[in-house]
Parts: C-alpha cells; sequence; structure tokens
C-alpha cells in the first residue's frame, strides 16, 4: 500500500477508535488504541517526507484544543454523553424535613453515632455529637444542614 494511503487510513482509524471511545465504555482501551494509530500515522507521515511530518504534527497538534474543548463542552449534553456521565444532583431536604437547632426528638435506633431520629413525626437519619446514644433518649438537635442533623442526648 502506498505511503499516503496509509497515512490516511491509520488517521481515520484513530478518529473512529476515538468515537468508538466516546461511546463505549472501554476504560480507555480503544483510546489507547487511537493513540497508537495516530502516532503511527504521523511516523508514515515522516516516512513521506520531512514536510509532510511536519505538517501533520502541526495538524494534530493544533486539533487538540478544539476535541478537548468538544470533549467538555460538547459531548455531554449529546445522548450518549448524557447517558454515560453522572449528572449532578442537589441534595436538598424538602421543607417538611428541616429541623432547626435546639428542636427535641426521640432517638428511635441507637446512635452510634448514626442512627435514626424521630422529630415532629418523621423519621430522620442523624449523627451524635458525642459518643452512643441509646434507642428511645430524647435528644436535642445541635446543628442541622441540609446533608446533617447532629444531636445530643437531653437526658
Amino acid at each position: 500500500m502506498p505511503l499516503p494511503e496509509l497515512a490516511i487510513l491509520l488517521a481515520l482509524a484513530g478518529v473512529a477508535l476515538i468515537a468508538a471511545e466516546l461511546s463505549l465504555p472501554t476504560h480507555g482501551l480503544l483510546g489507547i488504541g487511537a493513540a497508537v494509530a495516530f502516532l503511527s500515522a504521523i511516523g508514515v507521515s515522516f516516512g513521506i517526507s520531512h514536510q509532510v511530518g511536519l505538517i501533520t504534527v502541526l495538524a494534530s497538534v493544533g486539533a487538540l484544543p478544539a476535541i478537548g474543548w468538544f470533549t467538555a463542552n460538547i459531548w455531554p449534553r449529546s445522548p450518549i454523553g448524557r447517558r454515560l456521565i453522572l449528572q449532578k444532583q442537589l441534595e436538598q431536604l424538602p421543607p417538611s424535613q428541616l429541623v432547626l437547632p435546639g428542636q427535641s426528638g426521640v432517638s428511635v435506633t441507637q446512635l452510634r453515632p448514626m442512627g435514626l431520629c424521630e422529630f415532629a413525626g418523621q423519621r430522620l437519619e442523624a449523627t451524635s455529637e458525642h459518643g452512643i446514644i441509646p434507642a428511645g433518649n430524647i435528644v436535642t438537635v445541635v446543628a442541622s444542614s441540609a446533608k446533617r442533623i447532629i444531636v445530643r442526648s437531653a437526658i
């Protein structure tokens, strides 16, 4: 096979392997194959002439920012990208589950240091401030955020 056609074929194989890597969860295996194909295409281009090889290297280096921008900005919004990339989730408690510092409740399970407490008829996961709190003890909320409720024994 003539060298120009081989260089083009290797570059196209690299593009196809990158596209397959972005759409299949292969843990980088196809990406390594794509890198080998691109480097082989550059090597074959230098075999044609130094000028063709240099142009190929400069074109490859020039395309890297565009490829990076596409991978970071466009691909995650594609149908395949949305399926493969985890979406951000807002972890906020509904207003009905908000407990305020100073509010009292009862520990439903033993808190060592985490367990369930009941506040105004709602069972929520809470963390004890110090040590183990037995089940059935009255607890007081020390601090509360969207992710955590910290309590201490009122006894």
